[in-house]
């Protein structure tokens, strides 16, 4: 019998079985897919305000923008991780909801499970046997990083080094997670635009390291964006959530006397260069969301009217306002303290008088 034949004959069982075995798909493409986003908490928190301008030229992204979901490194993979660099972890110095503290023969090992990082501090570098050429400097520190993660970090997502930077002898390096299929780089609130650090000497030895303790990155879905007319109303107010990272100028910081300077605060901030990131919320919200993070350059002022000048980053939720859950502080929120929706109603700016700089480098969670 022929396939004509045979259709005609059960034509009527082949259609229904067919139906209903797109519908089957169908269900399971919605169950594994999770349930859809209606909102998402910020990966920023505070309510601070300066008077911010952004330039004409700044790029603008586009009306939507991917959301990412993780799962966390399991503490016992982590500990293995720590062990294959040749690190025995002592006793438990502290262990509670968020921080969980080991003691080492020489520094310290902390894992944040609330914002999901491992910290290790060595006061003595370890040799972590990674073949070399020659001495590790700035222009060659790049590859030797990347074999270090081939040999110890593969359970980590992939990365793309950043940065690399030599400072008293040691060398620098800091790199981003990667989804190479939606050009997005992911990073940490805590460590600034990076996933991963590491700290060298130049002999190859490890002296510090730190990273995002991530896997199994994958797409979530797409939520609306901010656009950047209402990023320029918004970026200003108290109310709508970013972070300020600043550096003062040192021969302006230098100039002034003692007492000048620990009176000094940001009076404006004038950005003209962007970037896009994707920053991890937290270990009770897995999610990764798109980040703005615009450079450009923040005024401070002191008493008798004394100014500096210095560069500064603000970073902010891509997403729209309207979609984000506000957060209060930095501790494990539960659903009752989360109130979806920020009220943007209000443009005035105010000003924050208790927001003083203490030192020419600072950060503030906004």
């Amino acid at each position: 019998m022929d396939f004509v034949s045979l259709f005609k004959k059960y034509r009527f069982q082949i259609i229904v079985v067919t139906i209903i075995a797109v519908i089957l798909f169908i269900i399971y493409l919605l169950l594994s897919r999770g349930e859809e986003l209606e909102s998402i908490p910020s990966p920023f928190y505070g309510e601070y305000s300066y008077d911010i301008v952004i330039a004409t030229g700044v790029k603008s992204y586009d009306e939507s923008e991917p959301i990412f979901d993780s799962k966390s490194i399991s503490e016992s993979k982590l500990k293995a991780i720590i062990a294959g660099l040749g690190i025995d972890l002592g006793s438990t110095i502290t262990d509670n909801d968020q921080i969980k503290t080991w003691e080492i023969s020489s520094g310290s090992v902390m894992y944040n499970k609330f914002e999901n990082f491992i910290s290790l501090n060595l006061d003595k570098a370890i040799d972590v046997d990674v073949p070399m050429e020659s001495t590790v400097q700035e222009d060659n520190a790049q590859g030797y990083f990347l074999d270090f993660y081939d040999k110890y970090l593969v359970d980590l997502p992939d990365l793309t080094v950043t940065s690399v930077r030599e400072q008293n002898g040691n060398v620098f390096v800091s790199a981003v997670y990667t989804e190479v299929g939606y050009d997005a780089n992911i990073a940490s609130v805590t460590c600034g635009n990076c996933a991963i650090k590491a700290e060298f000497t130049e002999f190859g030895d490890l002296k510090s390291l730190w990273f995002l303790a991530i896997s199994d990155i994958s797409y979530y879905e797409s939520l609306p964006t901010i656009s950047t007319e209402e990023i320029s109303q918004y970026i200003s107010l108290k109310s709508f959530p970013k972070k300020i990272i600043y550096e003062i100028n040192s021969d302006d910081y230098d100039d002034l006397p003692v007492s000048v300077r620990t009176s000094l605060s940001i009076t404006n901030i004038e950005l003209e260069q962007s970037n896009k990131y994707w920053y991890y919320v937290d270990s009770k919200y897995s999610y990764i969301v798109p980040a703005y993070s615009l450079d450009g350059t923040a005024y401070f002022e002191g008493s008798f009217s004394n100014v500096a000048q210095g560069t500064v980053n603000v970073v902010f939720c891509a997403v729209h306002p309207d979609l984000m859950y506000k957060r209060s502080d930095l501790n494990f929120i539960d659903e009752k303290e989360l109130d979806k929706g920020y009220d943007l109603s209000n443009n005035d700016v105010e000003s924050d008088d208790e927001n003083l700089l203490f030192d020419t480098v600072g950060t503030d969670e906004q």
